[in-house]
């Protein structure tokens, strides 16, 4: 496991949203701030879910957040 801080502003790509469990459908994504599907992209959607929990000013304010990178292993052939 990898945890390391970023600035918020660090641009997001489209897989990073992603990553963050929203589903990618293309050009049409969910606005949670309005309940729609709408045309933005994953990124957008993304900010609208965070907006949505934690307020717009959260966002503007560019917090310092962790990214957590997770890699899956095999069991040990020694673990019991």
């Amino acid at each position: 496991m990898k945890a390391y801080p970023i600035l918020f502003s660090t641009p997001m790509v489209q897989a990073n949203a992603i990553c963050e469990g929203l589903e990618d459908w293309g050009y049409s994504n969910k606005n949670y701030l309005t309940g729609k599907v709408e045309e933005i992209y994953p990124r957008e959607s993304f900010m609208t879910l965070w907006a949505s929990i934690n307020g717009m000013e959260s966002w503007e304010s560019n917090p310092w957040v962790w990214v957590y990178e997770f890699e899956r292993t095999d069991k040990p052939t020694s673990y019991e």
